[in-house]
């Protein structure tokens, strides 16, 4: 079965392709099926493309895209010049019957596993020139001082991007 991407993950995706960049190695984390890094080699052709995530049966295959199981940046090395993210941000209390459970819960609040991704994000990031774009639940933009928020379709604060320029 083909993976059919949520509003939300095409909407990231127009957000990126709209944003003055051509980076060289990509990274597409807590990727899911890997429709996004899809996505991405074919709109950065030249660029390296790298998916995670902490299951390994959801991967498609391709040979555009070179994947990676494990936690958040386990597994991975080196520096990328974008990275995009959809973590599980839902507090799990909204979580309802949503399967599989761990790509949406993120914790009580929803975000447990965004706070480990920023404590360890600087070591992956060039000085310079760079695009950090993710999907975040309305209430985390309080959260991320520094960042651009961005509202979805829905007019709620749903993506966060940082830019580090020259």
């Amino acid at each position: 079965m083909r993976y059919i991407p949520t509003p939300s993950t095409k909407e990231l995706l127009a957000i990126v392709c709209a944003e003055d960049i051509q980076p060289t190695r990509i990274l597409d984390l807590c990727c899911g099926s890997g429709w996004l890094a899809e996505a991405l080699a074919e709109r950065f052709p030249k660029a390296e493309v790298w998916a995670s995530d902490i299951r390994e049966e959801e991967f498609s295959t391709s040979l555009k895209v070179k994947w990676n199981q494990g936690d958040l940046f386990e597994g991975l090395y080196g520096k990328f010049d974008l990275i995009v993210c959809n973590f599980p941000y839902v507090p799990t209390g909204l979580c309802g019957d949503s399967e599989p459970r761990i790509a949406f819960d993120g914790g009580i609040d929803g975000f447990d596993l965004i706070e480990r991704f920023l404590a360890e994000l600087p070591k992956y990031l060039p000085e310079t020139n760079y695009l950090v774009a993710i999907e975040i639940f309305h209430a985390h933009a309080e959260k991320l001082p520094g960042w651009r928020i961005l509202n979805d379709s829905n007019d709620l604060s749903r993506f966060a991007l940082l830019k580090g320029r020259k």
